[in-house]
């Protein structure tokens, strides 16, 4: 089973109080999961762009995760993946 999700985050911080940039982050991912014998893995890879203000320079980043749900009596195991963003003013 394979799912494709969009998600906008609006940018409703006041930049000029240091709260945020003011600027809107567009993030896009697929997520699916397998199942064979009594387990299941879910998965997702995606990609974020991260709105910046004009002088400021960010990283977009891809990110990445495996886990398996919790079950009761059951540990979980989940990894993972992406990048920190990185602000150079320029």
């Amino acid at each position: 089973m394979l799912d494709v999700a969009g998600n906008i985050k609006f940018g409703t911080a006041d930049a000029n109080k240091n709260l945020g940039t003011g600027e809107n982050d567009y993030s896009a991912q697929l997520d699916g999961y397998y199942t064979f014998s009594k387990t299941t893995l879910f998965a997702t890879a995606g990609y974020k762009v991260i709105g910046a203000p004009a002088g400021i320079t960010v990283n977009n980043m891809p990110t990445a995760r495996l886990y398996q749900p919790k079950k009761p009596g059951y540990k979980q195991c989940r990894i993972d993946a992406g990048q920190s963003s990185k602000q150079q003013r320029s």
